[in-house]
């Protein structure tokens, strides 16, 4: 009997006589109860040590900074142009960080898999009339759950040829997809209104632009509600604006435009060797075949010529955007970028490359954090909370991590969110029956529904069901109902509910993402209860306080440890939010 390697979810493909051995819990996606009786399977143990995620970082940093250099050199080849390295990384950056990582995991993935000893086969996919061009790698985990899996699947089938691991038999599958519009890329960047709401916009936005000038500071994708939006633009003495992007269509792929780029390049690592070699396929249409259309639209927009400086939060995810950000910036436009999200100068993902801090003049960040070009602000995110009035409660939030399965990093964050799951369960299980009938899961919008499904009943519902709350309570209701928040990760969440001084915990498995520099403030946390690495732990620690939750929250050394953190990653709102803003933007023009 042959020992075979899977490494798809879809059971068909699955050789019926051989033994399997599963490239990772993603096989297993469509097994009833597989995510309960892990032991029932044999499944590829994913890389633990510290040493090897550092060694994927580094190479992922390593190999965009070469390919950037050599992207930008063949796209100004091909459109005839003279761009700098940084108006290419604004466009191209976020894009090829993702993809660069994306492959790199999937690489080490299958070469750990290849690593045992027992397999001699590997069922593999005929990828004949596939299309790999990608948008944005977000399109991967984006797709619905055929589409991703196949997605990882035709990559993994790549590798493994570029390997050429002749030991081990193999034999290509007929995947059955050749619908090639099925796989065009998707829109992801933001998800636009109904028509008639974005309608209603144009024509306001239309109407605004009589009253601004060529010279105003141009604002957008900044993570502000509409009455604090309004504010920043009064303040700055300008008319409010409804900046938006104009839709545009895309095109589909030439071969013979393509077949002009060139990335190929002697000694370098096999992966940026295997990268290079198929670059060429997946680089986005927009970079290349729809230059054009997009340099002709962002010509014509009708936004500012030559704006004070240019500020977003998460904006440069839209094409349009970056586009016409790159061309300012090229005249030397100043670009400010505000923190939207966590985990800046923490994780080590984000640390190695980070697209839209390099680029950048400023970041104005959510701490007092000393890097450079970086501005102390204050977490925008909790604008709306800054005068939060909360009431005595018994309820317990457990704010899960998502359940989308993604599978789109140089780690392997599939297997990372089924672990984050097992633990966050067995640490509700700990809980005294009192405080498990206190427990409200709060999950996330965004969540597949049938991973969250299997999840929650395989998972957190083994033993006993709790209460959910599938993102129908406000933000704001969540905040005042709760006596404790437990957050299933160190992401956005735990720095918004510390920093508004909500008394909150959060379970890690370790600190392999953290960075350096960044570690000895995390095993402060620890110290002081905010940080658990182990269920028994957290456990342990809210049936002690959960009778008097301030007992613990206002202790001298707690408080301290807490202040001295928020102060560094996530500072508290300040009393006018918005003036002081405008006041740090007039800091970082001089």
């Amino acid at each position: 009997m042959d020992k075979c390697l899977i490494l798809t979810s879809n059971k068909k493909f699955w050789p019926k006589k051989d033994k399997h051995y599963f490239l990772g819990n993603w096989c297993l996606e469509n097994i009833t109860g597989s995510f309960k009786e892990k032991s029932n399977f044999k499944i590829i143990k994913d890389l633990t040590k510290e040493r090897d995620l550092d060694q994927n970082f580094n190479l992922t940093k390593k190999i965009y900074n070469n390919l950037i250099l050599d992207i930008s050199k063949e796209l100004n080849k091909i459109q005839n142009r003279n761009f700098s390295t940084r108006f290419w990384e604004i466009i191209v950056g976020h894009w090829l960080r993702e993809f660069i990582g994306f492959i790199v995991g999937k690489f080490y993935e299958l070469e750990n898999g290849l690593k045992n000893k027992n397999i001699n086969k590997i069922i593999l996919a005929n990828y004949k009339n596939f299309n790999l061009n990608l948008v944005h790698t977000d399109d991967i985990a984006n797709k619905n759950s055929y589409e991703n899996d196949l997605y990882c699947f035709v990559i993994y089938t790549k590798i493994f040829e570029f390997l050429k691991r002749r030991n081990i038999k193999s034999t290509k599958i007929d995947i059955g997809f050749n619908n090639k519009k099925d796989l065009n890329p998707k829109e992801i960047d933001f998800s636009y209104e109904s028509n008639l709401s974005f309608f209603s916009k144009k024509i306001i936005s239309k109407f605004l632009s009589i009253f601004r000038k060529d010279s105003d500071p141009f604002i957008y994708g900044v993570k502000l509600k509409s009455f604090d939006l309004i504010q920043l633009y009064l303040k700055l003495k300008l008319v409010p604006q409804i900046n938006i992007m104009p839709f545009y269509s895309r095109v589909e792929t030439n071969k013979k435009i393509r077949n002009k780029l060139s990335f190929k390049k002697q000694k370098v690592h096999k992966i940026e060797d295997f990268i290079r070699k198929i670059l060429v396929e997946v680089i986005p249409s927009d970079y290349i075949e729809n230059f054009k259309r997009l340099d002709k639209i962002t010509d014509q927009i009708n936004l500012q010529k030559n704006p004070k400086f240019i500020l977003t939060g998460h904006g440069y995810r839209n094409i349009i955007f970056s586009y016409w950000t790159a061309k300012k910036v090229e005249k030397r436009v100043p670009y400010y970028l505000m923190q939207h999200g966590g985990n800046y100068f923490s994780f080590k993902h984000n640390h190695a490359i980070e697209p839209g801090y390099s680029t950048c003049s400023k970041f104005l960040s959510w701490g007092k954090i000393n890097y450079r070009k970086t501005f102390p602000l204050f977490n925008t995110n909790n604008i709306p909370y800054k005068s939060l009035l909360r009431f005595n409660s018994n309820k317990i939030f457990v704010y899960s991590t998502l359940m989308n399965g993604k599978r789109n990093k140089s780690y392997n964050n599939y297997e990372k969110m089924i672990l984050e799951h097992k633990i966050m369960s067995s640490a509700l299980n700990g809980l005294s029956d009192n405080n498990k009938k206190d427990v409200i899961i709060r999950l996330h919008s965004t969540d597949r529904d049938f991973l969250r499904n299997k999840i929650l009943n395989e998972i957190f519902f083994n033993k006993m069901e709790f209460m959910l709350d599938k993102s129908m309570l406000t933000q704001k209701k969540v905040y005042k109902k709760s006596k404790l928040i437990i957050h299933g990760d160190d992401g956005t969440g735990i720095l918004e509910t510390l920093s508004l001084n909500i008394p909150s915990i959060f379970l890690m498995s370790d600190l392999k993402l953290i960075t350096k520099n960044c570690k000895k403030d995390y095993l402060k946390l620890k110290d002081a209860k905010i940080l658990f690495f182990n269920s028994k732990e957290l456990s342990n620690h809210v049936n002690k306080y959960s009778g008097n939750i301030n007992k613990w929250w206002f202790n001298k050394k707690v408080v301290n440890i807490r202040n001295n953190f928020v102060n560094k990653y996530s500072r508290p709102v300040p009393k006018n939010p918005i003036s002081d803003l405008v006041k740090l933007l007039n800091i970082v023009q001089k």
